[in-house]
């Protein structure tokens, strides 16, 4: 029990700095001694969530829930593994075998200890996933702010004019000719934006549903789902991860001609350029 319990810290501390291969293989070693670790089967399962593969991910925590049938927080991240086609799907396939590591059969009955496993360790792989996405959008946010020229969707096209039917240079380069439009009716559709170097979009829905989608190098795409609310020229996003929903808000936001601009996380935060799509 003592080993196993440090295994499992050695591998959320690897995943904590983004090691998500390096963890999985911890974890997995854990399975293979005790396949009938509920904990341990769960992180394997965030772990391949993280990496993109929703069925294995899939598969860890069916194996949980077989285990462990009121396991609320597998249940929870079967729910929200979404559709590679459509924001929001319900539907996923089933699971398939295993491929890259050998696990034993099943149990025919589910063992009532395996309740034993520590109570706190989800809500460390719940903190290390929050750190790591406030890390990553206040570094992705504070580079767009410090260099904006790395960024040339967000320039001005200095040769567009706001209004064409104007033929003073004057007029038409007149701050006053830009008018802003109100959230809560120019805020549908998409809005598009680097992520770490990475294309992202976030989709705004009219029913204040949020889908947010990540394109990563090698062809990794990550798909997340959740819903924003507004209130004057704060929009609070609540957007649901494999360790429960979190909330970011956006404040100074504006839309003005096709860019939507914010303040994130603070009113003094990085400033935050997005492009209609």
């Amino acid at each position: 029990m003592a080993e196993e319990s440090e295994r499992l810290q050695e591998g959320a501390a690897l995943a904590k700095s983004g090691q998500y291969d390096q963890a999985l293989s911890i974890f997995q070693e854990v399975l293979q001694i005790n396949p009938d670790h509920v904990e341990a089967l769960f992180l394997a399962g965030a772990c391949h969530y993280k990496l993109g593969d929703n069925d294995q991910a899939s598969e860890c925590w069916n194996r949980v829930l077989t285990l462990e049938p009121d396991h609320s927080k597998a249940k929870g991240m079967l729910a929200k593994i979404p559709s590679t086609t459509e924001w929001g799907a319900d539907s996923f396939s089933a699971p398939s075998e295993p491929v890259q590591v050998e696990k034993p059969a099943a149990p025919s009955a589910p063992k009532a200890a395996s309740k034993r496993q520590p109570r706190d360790t989800g809500g460390m792989v719940k903190k290390i996933a929050v750190l790591l996405a406030i890390l990553v959008l206040v570094g992705f946010g504070a580079d767009m702010y410090l260099n904006p020229s790395s960024y040339p969707f967000l320039s001005k096209r200095s040769g567009q004019s706001e209004n064409a039917e104007q033929p003073s240079p004057a007029a038409s380069d007149s701050p006053a000719e830009k008018k802003s439009t109100p959230l809560a009716t120019g805020i549908s559709g998409k809005w598009f934006f680097l992520f770490e170097g990475s294309p992202s979009e976030f989709n705004f829905h009219p029913n204040g549903r949020l889908a947010v989608t990540i394109k990563r190098e090698g062809g990794l795409t990550f798909n997340m789902d959740g819903s924003y609310e507004i209130s004057g020229d704060t929009i609070t996003f609540t957007v649901n991860t494999p360790e429960g929903p979190e909330q970011v808000k956006a404040y100074n936001a504006k839309i003005v001609g096709p860019d939507f601009t914010f303040n994130y996380d603070s009113p003094d935060g990085p400033k935050i350029e997005a492009e209609r799509r």
